[in-house]
């Protein structure tokens, strides 16, 4: 192969393409290391490999790959090589030993101190062990400095002084013991310490492993540091064995060449080795003969057995028909023996002979040591008798006759004739064994019979018993430390608790055998408690008699007559009466779903079983052949080379056999078991894709062609059908389809292809996608295609994951489909790891939306004990566990204070995803061992002795912005709640009446989670300790009323304020609290006076309560507020008497007036039915922005006839009729500051609109008219605008950031007149680091009389007067431990009903419910899956997640539907009485075919979560590639579209019926 020919192979295999530079580089190396890349690419296609696992988007690609490349080169040169490797270690061991020589009798240390180091070392990431080592020269000495020992490349200064180097370790003879141990916990079972750097281990290896006494191998130690890290093993080493008191060995290796690890015990031997997978063996010894081992390896392979039966035959005349000869009372094979006789011919006198032979099947007749006659190759069905003339002479001559049988009637008879002698069976006196004087009379008979001596020189001596493999499952699990242990009388190679394979074993090994050339990075012994072993994944108990089902015979040959019968146990018996034709019993099976046939049949000589191809119809045959006191088990069992060969690997039983026929959707598999529990295929067969695969087959025992009058007995039959997913679909409309043609013939179709043909067919009733789901489920019924059955049933599964009730079956169809499916690859097919990880996921998802979170302990016992199937449990570069699940399970234990167990299995999660070299290679954003990790550290708090991770500084990440607070606010607060909590009450009154209102916050909970402002606080210290507020009644009444009066004649309204405050339930309180909210009223700050009148109605509820609740209305109604009660009396006021209706009016003509800005536009009901997408408008982004997600920073405001697109650089408006643009104040955004990517969403004042704008290099505030577009007003503004603006009665209030040294900034609160621009009021609230993420998601919103913000994941909530009330941090995870919960959310107005704030942010897993006026929580749910709050719907929160969307009860925080999908994060609105719904799935590409690529929208009933309409989404790929927004605008819908991932603009698009 050319280089261009490799590079093809390996893109071929890589599942992302190559791009030009990768390509250019990959084509160089090949042409100057072309061996290398031959021998990789040669190993690709001999292993079958379909994938090669290397990420080609990360920075080491293509070190990775070539990495890759050179131990895949390596496993294939091992063998070759092994003569070159074992001169290395010659040479090595002779280094050793004039080392050795020098360490005795050499020069003494001193002198040795005066020579150099050599130059030149192995270096710590060489793999060449087996390099010759250079030898000093002639004046210099080999020192502890010029050894081999290794060294880390580039040592530092430090590295280079010297330190004292462990020695090679030598030969030790003896067996090493695993040492009494107590039992070790649960986590320390999943704890590395080496992955710790704790590499204490190495200082003890010599307990646990010696070089072996023959061929020992050599322990090579790395340093970094003075402190060995791993050792480089090459060669035999002994282990201490595991015991079966759970005394195991634990050993990680890395950058593993070969291994075989021998366990060995009085009677059997085990050996596991590696390949890719882990292969373990059970040999049994078969020795060869004494007459076998001395014939040449190259001699006639007939007479080359294992068993040799020898006896004194007095002549050779024997016809043993169909029988077989019976030697020293053991039955020699009927079929395929061979004899030699020996010994001394006596010819009684000279002359001319002739032999002759009546030899059934061939011979080789020998005389005086030469050759007379022969026929050694078989003639056909008869044998002739021949002869051989021969002249003789008298006297004593040797004598040899060998002869062969292959099948069916066997005989030998040797005559002779001479002049004067008729011809004879010559008879026993003319032989003797030897010309010995003590020789006796006759021949020496060898019987030579079962399998055939392998032609080598070193035959092998031993053949497989039971084999079992781990089915990639170590490969799936990083290929991390395993543990050897002995349990339950099985010898067994675990990773962690995951049993991987293991094999029956009498007792305990006693020896444990290594040849190894790889790296080891840890090694100790463990107690462990034992393993939960997997059941059978059947259960033989339940097969029933074969007479059960109903048998028909055939025959190759009519003229061969045949006869079957029943017998009492139901045996069905079929037998041979006459004729030599094959005879077959055969019985028909349905293909419902996947099958499975096991069938227990009594083993006969050339009998069987055949199973027919699903497919070609063609009948697949395993047959039993007599060897010895066995049978061989062989799909030729005349070949008998072939069939010896499936004997020593373990295709061989005893008296019963066991057959096995899987029939899965894309392969088709006979094996044979010798105990029902250990399999060995036969026949496999991947099923063509393209060709029909039939519902019905045929199976049964056979007799082999034949003049034999035999019989066989069929015992037990089971046959287990796997429909479960088709089962689950059972309430689709499959009646609704019709008949459906072209399936039954071969054809490449795909079934979405296929299905979408039938469109035209579909009821108007039947949504589309219940209608392709139904399809689905009719095609399963038929005759389909691999490729269409395959993809159905993904389909089917998806649907049911999504939707069904009863997750008991779910979980079980989930966990059969890798079988069921036979999954190969880990994705490019929709049939693969990917998706089945997906299902995982989407399950866990609904089982948490749904509330049931106890149940993903299941869900993760049902990923852990996974059956594969003949796939594989090959998953390259994917996490140990499906991730979702995982983090799901990790945060639901956290959540209940399940402290134990959360350490247990977040251990458990870190250790399974820890690679053989013990850090974690595969550290991606998303990885869930981050989560894991973390969460681990949590648990580690609140456990004695837990370790916590080495690196977990690097999680623990600062939160990019804390509550600002000082310590004597901090103490003074603590002290006045000491003093109420104690009840010194007369100290904490002091306390208060003394000293003026804190200014600022303070944490009020042990967390420091919580602030308070002293106002807050205060209050809430009267409303929770009433003795506190009586005394303060009762005491500070006359002080109140002084302080009232001064204050009045002051006008100090500060004053007035703190009375209000310090004073509750006193007259002057009251006093006060009404003067404050007339001031404030009468000075147009109207939701402040409408705060201050509620809390007199709330405080004060006996007095004049009517006048405050009119004050209330008029506040509310000239902010534009709707006020929720009316009043029922005329109404006093300062102005005279207004009567109720009158009253009432007024109040609803100013909500009218001033309300309109708040009111959403009405909107017709929209249509149901398909949609079809159209391009609107494309909008830039400018460059400093371009950072960030495109359509995040955009904002829309629907004013009902026109749409307003608000981004940094400036405002457009469209038209709703026809989509024109009516205005834009733009700016092309050049000199645009990073931290402007939010302009916020435009606060309407009347008929004008306000908003942030960057223009001419620099940031306003500006007002615009709605209609036109022109600029009423604008200003500079001094720093950068943050969050959201807020319109409230003839003021706008707006945050901002004033740029202070280095990256800092102040956070200032201003209040702006909507007249002119001019800032009434400006107060600094805090110092924040100034970071674009800051600004980005600060998001704020309007709560009656006060503004609620989100800086970061910490709420604020400050009045309109510029006072901050209370904070409320939200639980945070780092970035680095849980990405997710920093992708794809959304940034989203916290969301207010009444007095109660639901909240979420980034980098926190939950949805939070907070107390208006104190900022305390209400409820707390946990949704690591959220997206973004999408809005309110009467009593329930709605909100937007990764698989779906979900219903909350505002009241108490519970979950109340969900409804499964994939939404982008803003792609899911309320309409009037429907949430709709955008489900975007993405098209199937080359490189993955994704579960779904449905693209539709969905009309949900927001009271139920159920689905009233889906209809399709019909667009281009390049419009509507991504929709990440929706939103109704005037009587259409309208979307947001990402037209690339790479792209600068975004599309804004219409969503309308065709």
């Amino acid at each position: 192969m050319q280089a261009s020919e490799h590079i093809d192979l390996i893109q071929q295999r890589l599942g992302d393409p190559l791009s030009g530079e990768q390509l250019e580089y990959l084509l160089e190396k090949a042409a100057e290391e072309p061996a290398l890349f031959s021998a990789a690419c040669q190993e690709i296609k001999a292993q079958k490999l379909e994938v090669i696992p290397v990420d080609l988007d990360d920075e080491s690609a293509m070190v990775d790959l070539l990495t890759w490349l050179n131990q895949l080169a390596s496993t294939r040169n091992a063998g070759k090589g092994f003569n070159n490797l074992l001169i290395g270690i010659a040479v090595l061991l002779l280094v050793a030993a004039v080392g050795s020589w020098f360490a005795f009798f050499g020069p003494e240390e001193n002198e040795l101190a005066d020579h150099d180091p050599p130059k030149t070392r192995i270096t710590e990431n060489s793999t060449e062990v087996d390099k010759p080592i250079r030898e000093p020269s002639g004046n210099e000495a080999l020192t502890p400095d010029n050894q081999d020992t290794i060294q880390p490349e580039n040592p530092s200064p430090a590295e280079k002084e010297e330190v004292p180097l462990p020695t090679p370790k030598l030969p030790v003879a003896g067996e090493l013991t695993l040492p009494e141990q107590r039992v070790t916990p649960t986590w320390q079972s999943f704890d590395d310490p080496a992955a710790r750097l704790d590499h204490s281990w190495a200082a003890t290896t010599d307990r646990f492993i010696k070089p072996a006494a023959d061929e020992p191998g050599t322990l090579k130690p790395v340093q970094r540091d003075g402190t060995t890290e791993y050792y480089e093993l090459l060669g035999n080493f002994i282990l201490p064995p595991p015991h079966s008191d759970g005394r195991s060995l634990r050993v990680r290796f890395s950058d593993l060449r070969s291994l075989t690890v021998t366990a060995v015990n009085d009677t059997q031997e085990v050996e596991l080795s590696y390949d890719g997978h882990l292969n373990m063996k059970r040999y049994t010894s078969l020795p060869i003969p004494e007459y076998t081992a001395s014939l040449p390896y190259t001699y006639g392979y007939r007479m080359r057995r294992h068993f040799v039966e020898t006896r004194i035959d007095p002549g050779i005349n024997f016809d043993w028909g169909l029988g077989g000869p019976v030697v020293n009372e053991r039955q020699v094979d009927k079929d395929y023996f061979s004899i030699e006789w020996s010994g001394i011919l006596n010819v009684p006198t000279s002359g001319n002979y002739i032999f002759h032979l009546d030899m059934d099947d061939g011979y080789r007749l020998e005389l005086n040591n030469s050759i007379v006659g022969e026929r050694w190759s078989p003639v056909g069905t008869e044998t002739q008798p021949a002869q051989h003339p021969v002249t003789l002479k008298e006297g004593m001559l040797p004598f040899k006759l060998q002869f062969f049988s292959d099948r069916m009637e066997s005989r030998a008879i040797l005559e002779w004739e001479t002049e004067g002698l008729e011809k004879q069976i010559i008879p026993g006196s003319m032989f003797q064994t030897s010309a010995d004087e003590d020789a006796i009379e006759g021949l020496t008979a060898k019987y030579c019979f079962g399998p055939i001596v392998e032609a080598s020189e070193t035959p092998a001596t031993r053949a497989v018993d039971l084999t079992h493999h781990d089915n990639g499952t170590w490969y799936a699990l990083t290929r991390g430390a395993v543990n050897f242990r002995f349990q339950n009388n099985q010898f067994l190679v675990s990773r962690g608790d995951i049993p991987m394979t293991a094999l029956p074993m009498d007792a305990p090994p006693t020896h444990l055998k290594m040849k190894v050339q790889s790296r080891l990075r840890y090694l100790d012994s463990y107690h462990f408690e034992p393993l939960d072993l997997p059941a059978d994944p059947v259960d033989l108990a339940k097969a029933n008699p074969a007479g059960d089902l109903s048998w028909f015979e055939t025959t190759d040959n009519p003229a061969t007559e045949t006869k079957f019968d029943y017998d009492d146990d139901g045996n069905v018996i079929l037998s041979r009466v006459q004729g030599d034709a094959a005879i077959h019993l055969s019985t028909k099976v349905p293909l419902t779903g996947s099958t499975d046939i096991y069938a227990l049949m009594s083993a006969q000589h050339l009998t069987g079983i055949r199973f027919e191809h699903p497919q070609t119809g063609v009948f697949y045959s395993l047959f039993a052949l007599q060897q010895g006191d066995g049978y061989a088990i062989s799909m030729n069992p005349t070949d008998l080379t072939f069939t010896s060969a499936q004997y020593r690997a373990g295709m061989r039983g005893k008296d019963s056999i066991w057959w096995r026929a899987q029939y899965s959707e894309d392969m088709f598999i006979i094996s044979f078991s010798p105990d029902g529990k250990h399999w060995i295929p036969g026949h496999t067969f991947t099923l063509a894709a393209t060709t029909p695969v039939k519902r019905e087959i045929s199976f049964g025992p056979t007799i082999h062609v034949g003049t034999e009058q035999t019989s066989v007995a069929l015992n037990k039959v089971l046959i287990q059908h796997d429909d479960l997913i088709e089962r689950l679909s059972f309430n689709l409309p499959i009646g609704s389809v019709p008949n459906l043609n072209r399936i039954d013939r071969p054809n490449s179709m795909r079934l979405p292809d296929y299905v979408d043909s039938l469109e035209l067919e579909r009821p108007s009733e039947i949504s589309p996608e219940l209608w392709r789901l139904a399809c689905y489920a009719k095609v399963l019924q038929l005759n389909a295609t691999p490729n269409m059955r395959v993809e159905g049933l993904i389909k089917l599964l998806h649907y049911a994951v999504k939707h069904h009730r009863d997750f008991r079956k779910v979980r079980l169809a989930l966990a059969r489909a890798p079988r069921r499916l036979q999954f190969r690859r880990p994705d490019t097919e929709i049939a693969s790891w990917v998706n089945i990880h997906i299902l995982y996921d989407i399950l866990a998802a609904r089982l948490w939306f749904e509330g049931k979170p106890e149940q993903l302990a299941g869900l993760i016992d049902d990923w852990t004990n996974i059956d594969a199937g003949a796939g594989g449990r090959q998953r390259y570069n994917m996490p140990v566990s499906p991730e979702l699940l995982t983090r799901l399970y990790l945060y639901h234990l956290r959540n209940n204070l399940r402290w134990e167990e959360l350490y247990s299995f977040a251990t458990r999660i870190d250790y399974l995803s820890l690679p053989a070299h013990g850090s974690q290679i595969f550290d991606k954003d998303f990885a869930t061992w981050r989560t894991a990790r973390w969460l681990r550290a949590d648990a580690a708090d609140y456990l004695e002795g837990a370790i916590k991770p080495n690196d977990l500084a690097r999680f623990q990440t600062d939160r990019s912005h804390q509550v600002e607070t000082d310590r004597e606010t901090v103490n003074s607060m603590l002290e006045l709640l000491q003093a109420v909590e104690t009840e010194d009450l007369d100290n904490a009154m002091k306390m208060v009446v003394n000293n003026p209102l804190v200014v600022g916050l303070f944490p009020v909970d042990k967390f420091g989670m919580h602030y308070q402002s002293g106002t807050t606080f205060l209050k809430s210290l009267f409303t929770n300790h009433d003795a506190f507020a009586a005394k303060m009644r009762a005491e500070g009444s006359e002080l109140a009323e002084l302080r009232l009066t001064t204050a009045i004649n002051n006008q100090d309204f500060n004053e007035l304020n703190e009375i209000a405050q310090k004073f509750p339930g006193t007259d002057a309180a009251r006093k006060a609290l009404q003067l404050t909210a007339d001031q404030r009223l009468s000075s147009g700050q109207f939701l402040p006076a409408a705060q201050r009148y509620q809390d007199l109605i709330e405080l004060y509820p006996s007095e004049h309560h009517e006048l405050w609740l009119a004050k209330t209305n008029l506040a509310l109604a000239l902010s534009g507020q709707n006020p929720g009660q009316e009043v029922v009396n005329d109404v006093v006021l300062e102005g005279g008497q207004i009567a109720t209706a009158e009253f009432n009016a007024l109040v609803k003509q100013l909500v009218d007036y001033r309300g309109a800005q708040y009111r959403v536009p009405a909107k017709p009901a929209l249509a149901l039915g398909q949609r079809n997408v159209n391009p609107v408008k494309d909008f830039s982004i400018p460059g400093a922005a371009r950072s960030v997600q495109r359509i995040r920073q955009t904002s829309f405001l629907d004013l009902g006839a026109r749409l307003i697109v608000n981004q940094p650089t400036g405002m457009s408006c469209l038209h709703a009729a026809d989509n024109t643009v009516v205005w834009e104040n733009k700016d092309d955004g050049r000199g645009i500051s990073v931290e402007f990517g939010y302009a916020g969403k435009p606060a309407r004042i009347g008929t004008d609109l306000f908003s942030a704008a960057f223009s001419k290099q620099r940031l306003i505030w500006r007002r615009v008219q709605a209609d036109t577009g022109e600029t009423v007003w604008e200003v500079p503004v001094d720093g950068y605008p943050l969050a959201d603006p807020i319109a409230a009665g003839n003021s706008i209030f707006v945050l901002k950031v004033i740029p202070q040294q280095t990256t800092f900034g102040q956070v200032v609160f201003e209040q702006i007149n909507s007249t002119n621009g001019s800032v009434s009021n400006s107060i600094a609230l805090m110092t924040v680091q100034r970071k674009p993420e800051l600004f980005q998601s600060a998001r704020s919103v309007l709560a009656q009389d006060r503004i609620i913000f989100v800086l970061d994941s910490t709420i604020y909530s400050v009045n309109l007067e510029g006072e901050l009330m209370w904070a409320q941090m939200l639980s945070q995870v780092p970035k680095l431990a849980d990405q997710h919960l920093y992708d794809r959310i959304n940034a989203t107005q916290p969301l207010v009903s009444g007095d109660r704030i639901i909240v979420h942010a980034a980098g926190s897993p939950d949805v939070v419910c907070l107390d208006r006026k104190t900022g305390g929580t209400v409820w707390r749910f946990q949704q690591p899956d959220v997206q973004e709050l999408i809005g309110i719907w009467e009593d329930r929160v709605i909100i937007s997640c990764r698989n779906g969307v979900q219903a909350i009860s505002i009241q108490f925080g519970t979950p109340l539907w969900f409804q499964p999908g994939s939404p982008r994060p803003s792609a899911v609105r309320i309409m009037d009485r429907h949430i709709l719904i955008c489900n975007l799935d993405k098209k199937p590409t080359t490189r993955v075919v994704p579960l779904s690529n449905q693209r539709s929208l969905l009309w949900v009933q927001p009271q139920t979560g159920k689905v009233v309409q889906e209809a399709e989404l019909l667009g281009n790929e390049s419009t509507l590639f991504d929709i990440e927004l929706i939103f109704p605008f005037g009587n259409k819908l309208y979307g947001v579209s990402n037209i690339s991932t790479g792209s600068h603009s975004l599309k804004l698009i219409e969503v309308v019926l065709p």
